[in-house]
């Protein structure tokens, strides 16, 4: 029996066990990940595979940013891809309007629509939401749908001291999704 193990961070190598004997590390150019991807080999998150947060950063120039990182607590490498869709909550469960415009277009010219971050065991993935920022109405809760994972995950965002506070009608700009080391 042979195993490979990719170690896909620092200096990424490659280590090779056959019949339980260990052979030297090997390089990992082309890396092993792209090449699955590439194939189609790796799944798409589930979404038991997903532990989701959020966080607000600072303001600037009147924009204001959110990360959400989907961190696989799972010990399987899956994939996530494209851009998610968002939707706000106030703090009456009513939706917020707001038009959506993705801000990912670099990614896509040079990978394709199905731009995708493989997202190895105990690593993430994340996006970012870009808005013009207002004090009212503040989000406190996101649903967000990632493509290919059929559950949504809903999560309570943003703060007194840091608000999630699009201007009325203003439009959110959402990146893709993009794996973090």
């Amino acid at each position: 029996m042979a195993r490979a193990v990719e170690e896909p961070t620092g200096c990424a190598f490659v280590t090779l066990t056959v019949g339980g004997r260990a052979g030297p590390a090997l390089t990992d150019y082309p890396s092993v990940t792209v090449e699955l991807e590439r194939l189609g080999a790796i799944p798409v998150c589930s979404a038991s595979q997903l532990e989701p947060s959020a966080s607000v950063a600072a303001r600037s120039g009147g924009q204001a940013l959110m990360t959400f990182t989907f961190r696989n607590r799972s010990r399987a490498v899956c994939r996530l891809s494209g851009f998610p869709r968002l939707a706000l909550f106030d703090v009456d469960g009513h939706l917020l309007h707001h038009p959506v415009a993705d801000q990912g277009a670099a990614i896509v010219r040079r990978q394709g629509l199905d731009a995708a971050a493989a997202v190895d065991p105990q690593r993430s993935a994340s996006f970012t939401v870009m808005w013009a920022g207002c004090h009212t109405p503040r989000a406190v809760r996101a649903r967000i749908e990632l493509p290919g994972v059929p559950a949504r995950f809903v999560l309570g965002v943003g703060s007194p001291a840091k608000p999630f506070a699009p201007c009325p009608g203003a439009a959110l700009g959402v990146g893709n999704l993009v794996g973090i080391s």
